[in-house]
């Protein structure tokens, strides 16, 4: 049985390798919410991939998910008694959409469980400036 012990949010910006461009603009930078979770003893990062001002490209945008992650998921998350990848899902379902904020802590739900076993923890998303072919 492991417990949120806390929670830290901060907004990072990070400037991309290139200019990312799409149909309707281009970035030179990549804003995002990360999440510090310390659960079971062990610190654990999870990253938001909302959009940086407004909700343009999908439903989530920063200022939206930083809200929802501070008065919403994160307190329900202090509160349960039991914290894990089984059950990090169900105690976040209560809230409908807003997959990217609920993925932020839903991925740092597997840390502690992936440092028993010493195994790499693997995110879909990096921490370090998006330079992946197609990006």
């Amino acid at each position: 049985m492991s417990r949120v012990e806390s929670i830290e949010l901060s907004l990072i910006e990070m400037p991309l390798v290139r200019p990312f461009r799409v149909s309707f603009g281009t970035s030179t930078g990549k804003q995002c919410v990360l999440a510090r979770v310390r659960l079971g003893g062990v610190d654990g990062w999870g990253e938001c991939v909302a959009d940086d001002g407004f909700p343009g490209f999908s439903g989530e945008w920063n200022e939206g998910a930083w809200v929802l992650l501070r008065d919403v998921l994160g307190p329900a998350l202090l509160a349960a008694d039991d914290v894990s990848s089984d059950t990090v899902e169900d105690l976040l379902r209560f809230v409908r959409g807003n997959p990217m904020a609920k993925a932020t802590l839903i991925d740092v739900a597997r840390v502690p469980e992936a440092n028993v076993y010493r195994m790499p923890v693997l995110y879909s998303t990096k921490l370090c400036p998006l330079d992946s072919p197609g990006m």
